[in-house]
Formats: structure tokens, C-alpha cells, sequence
């Protein structure tokens, strides 16, 4: 099997302990994150200007970034600015779809993004399996 895109893990606090140990919260991540890329999966995280702060920046740059931001990329702090994709809107509007959607712009341009879909299609297509005497 082959994917287009990289798995996303969402990785914000919203809904969760907001005293939750960043250390701990860190390492699970890690260890979910090293599980995806031993199977043969791209793994990105998708987060806010919060999760940035505490999760990302100290402990995952070594990981796509798909960020949710309203501001300009201009005028996200430099350290943000290396993200792949953004989300720029929660209310978006498409013919045929009742209510909102979120709005997300790719941070390059067509090569960029054909090198990045190249580089998501890495999951193997037969799964590998290990013998055991």
C-alpha cells in the first residue's frame, strides 16, 4: 500500500490535561512516532502556536510540520516558519459540503510539493515480518 501524504499526528491541548508533564507527553510522542516510522510511515504533526511552544520546537523539529496558524507566514516568529503546511482558516466554505471546513496552504511551490508527496510514499507495500525460533 502507498500513501500520498505522511500520517498526522495531532498534537495539541485542547481537550486534555492542561498539566500533563511535557517531558512524558514528549516521550509518548517519541515512541508513537518511532512506531509509525519502523512500520514504513512518514509521520507529520500538525499543531497550533501552543503546542509549538511546548511540544515541538524542544523536542520534534527533526519532524514535518503542518501548523495551525491565522497569522501571515510572514509574520509567524522565525523559528515557526519552517513548516510545511499551514492551516490558515477553520471556515472555509466548499459547493457541496454543508457547514465549514479548515483552509491549509502547502509552504512551497510544485517541485517542493511533488518532492514532498515523493518522499510520503515510502510505506512499503508488503508489511515486514520478522522469524522468531
Amino acid at each position: 500500500m502507498t500513501l500520498d501524504l505522511p500520517l498526522v499526528i495531532d498534537v495539541e491541548d485542547w481537550g486534555n490535561d492542561l498539566f500533563a508533564d511535557e517531558d512524558n507527553v514528549a516521550q509518548q510522542l517519541r515512541q508513537m512516532v518511532t512506531a509509525l516510522s519502523d512500520s514504513g510511515h512518514r509521520v507529520m504533526i500538525y499543531t497550533n502556536g501552543d503546542g509549538y511552544t511546548r511540544y515541538y520546537k524542544n523536542h520534534f523539529t527533526d519532524i514535518p510540520l503542518w501548523l495551525c496558524s491565522f497569522k501571515a507566514p510572514e509574520n509567524l516568529e522565525r523559528q515557526q516558519r519552517g513548516h510545511s503546511i499551514q492551516q490558515y482558516s477553520h471556515w472555509g466554505r466548499i459547493d457541496g459540503i454543508d457547514g465549514d471546513v479548515d483552509l491549509n496552504i502547502f509552504m512551497g511551490d510544485r517541485a517542493r510539493w511533488q518532492q514532498f508527496l515523493s518522499d510520503s510514499t515510502r510505506l512499503s507495500s508488503t508489511p515486514t515480518t520478522t522469524a522468531r525460533q
